[in-house]
């Protein structure tokens, strides 16, 4: 767990860096990209179970209405958040993948982050709770280095968004049983 707290911190250091990035992400863009997101869920509807897609599109639609009204701070912002973005060498967090680098809001990184480990704890078959136990430690180093906590709203809101921005990763992965995973 010292590394997710490690990792709190290393991007905490990013969020308050000061540097802003020329493309901005505003909150109606990212309720932008969960549509796109679930329009292309849409698209596999017909491989799927049950009404997923419809399930999903009513909840992304009431994601896409609360993204629009959370308050946005400008900060330099990772944009495709997760373990697979930090390397470990010497004791030191380095950050990469900077492809999605914009300027935004923090809790789009947080949410992001807190997708892809549950997103990993179903893939290897883990469970919730060793996702959740990481965010905190995680979570905990960032709000330290921070001296404050995100906004308990904002980042749940930003989860729920990220989480359905990955609902069709299985199929994009071509991972087994991609069907029954989505």
């Amino acid at each position: 767990m010292s590394m997710m707290r490690a990792l709190g911190r290393a991007l905490a250091a990013v969020h308050d860096s000061g540097l802003l990035h020329p493309v901005l992400r505003r909150p109606h863009d990212e309720a932008g990209v969960l549509t796109s997101a679930l329009r292309e869920l849409q698209a596999l509807a017909p491989a799927l179970a049950g009404g997923v897609p419809a399930q999903a599109g009513a909840l992304g639609s009431r994601v896409a209405q609360q993204l629009v009204l959370l308050p946005w701070e400008a900060r330099m912002i990772h944009g495709d958040f997760s373990i697979s973005s930090a390397l470990a060498e010497d004791g030191e967090i380095h950050l990469r993948n900077w492809e999605q680098a914009a300027t935004g809001d923090v809790h789009f990184d947080l949410g992001s982050l807190a997708a892809r480990l549950e997103l990993h704890s179903i893939a290897v078959a883990g469970t919730a709770e060793t996702a959740a136990a990481a965010f905190e430690h995680f979570i905990d180093a960032y709000a330290a280095a921070r001296g404050r906590a995100p906004d308990a709203t904002a980042l749940r809101i930003h989860t729920a968004a990220a989480l359905l921005r990955l609902v069709g990763e299985p199929f994009r992965t071509r991972g087994p049983r991609w069907p029954q995973r989505i």
